[in-house]
């Protein structure tokens, strides 16, 4: 598994953004929190240390082995967990959760994404928020954009690349450190944002909002690099 060989790496290939956290730090309410696909646990130690509680699952061990060597080296405490974002089986228990990194995508089908939403759902307390990050798939397949930009970093380097099919993209990676170089390849689902907005819907979600990234500017199909999507449990019903 790609992310499992890229766990000593990730910190260099994904670094924390300052912008992405204070997103998250102003939408999200302070409370029980939920990282949902968290990796090495950055954005869930940077939350638990601002008078949140906050449990990370990752579907990698590796990344889910770092994470909590992070936190104890930050003496932070976060209940990181391995486990599948499609497994949430909690009820009522979170005032907030998000899934950033493109990892919504890795769910294999619009189905299982739906599934996934509903989980969360219940997984919310009323009036609980979320927040989703995803690569701009309406823009990639309006431009058929096969490679994103080399991430360049003095340890690693990253190289992206993309096969784009009707119901699945092919994500090919390619890690060169010191010592090695790691080829890879996963499929993604192109959820694009009106999919994404129907399935939140569908959920019983409201007061959905589409962001150009981690920011206060509106989505553009054309232009946005990312998709960011905010989004509520009602405040009253369950």
């Amino acid at each position: 598994m790609v992310y499992d060989l890229m766990a000593e790496s990730y910190d260099y290939i994904f670094p924390k953004k300052e912008q992405t956290l204070t997103f998250l730090q102003e939408y999200l309410p302070q409370g029980h929190l939920l990282d949902v696909a968290c990796a090495t646990g950055e954005y869930a130690i940077a939350l638990a240390s601002d008078q949140c509680t906050v449990k990370g699952i990752d579907l990698s061990k590796p990344m889910i082995e770092k994470a909590k060597r992070k936190a104890a080296k930050a003496k932070v405490s976060v209940d990181f967990e391995q486990g599948r974002m499609e497994d949430i089986e909690e009820t009522f228990l979170y005032e907030g959760a998000y899934c950033i990194g493109n990892s919504l995508v890795h769910l294999p089908t619009e189905e299982s994404i739906g599934e996934f939403f509903q989980k969360l759902y219940k997984a919310l307390k009323n009036g609980g928020k979320v927040v989703f990050q995803t690569v701009n798939y309406d823009r990639i397949y309006r431009y058929r954009i096969t490679e994103l930009p080399t991430i360049e970093h003095p340890k690693v380097t990253f190289d992206r690349t993309y096969t784009l099919h009707e119901d699945k993209v092919e994500f090919h990676t390619k890690l060169t450190t010191a010592d090695d170089v790691i080829e890879d390849s996963v499929s993604l689902y192109p959820l694009q944002s009106r999919q994404m907005v129907r399935l939140l819907k569908n959920a019983g979600f409201q007061n959905i909002s589409l962001h150009d990234g981690f920011s206060t500017r509106p989505f553009s199909k054309d232009e946005s690099f990312a998709l960011v999507v905010t989004a509520q449990k009602e405040k009253s019903g369950s």
